[in-house]
């Protein structure tokens, strides 16, 4: 593989996101700048006391990963907040708030090496 202006990313140091493609256009437009997870133990398991470094959002479940359906955020750690939001049934909901502020310009995610070798 050539050298280029790409960072390789180790899947633990990530946080993965499977959205909607309607989160994932209002992400990439900027028009959404925090990604909410309902508090539970899935959640907590995979952001506290972790050295979460970078945030994957991918649009869906897609088979291959591409830059039009593949995000990178540096992770600038959570807070936690109560929202009222349609995707939590339209009632209060605590929840994990992720801010989504710092774009990575470039990145080669770990599953994504063997594409880029080829």
């Amino acid at each position: 593989m050539q050298e280029q202006d790409v960072e390789v990313i180790r899947v633990t140091d990530t946080l993965v996101l499977h959205l909607k493609k309607k989160w994932f256009d209002e992400i990439e437009s900027g028009k959404k700048v925090v990604e909410y997870r309902k508090i539970c133990d899935y959640w907590k398991v995979r952001l506290e006391n972790h050295k979460l470094k970078r945030i994957q959002i991918i649009l869906g479940y897609p088979s291959i990963l591409t830059d039009e359906n593949c995000l990178g955020f540096v992770f600038n750690g959570f807070f936690l907040c109560r929202i009222k939001h349609p995707e939590f049934g339209n009632v209060e909901t605590d929840v994990f708030a992720i801010p989504l502020t710092e774009r990575i310009a470039k990145v080669l995610f770990l599953h994504r090496v063997a594409e880029a070798i080829k």
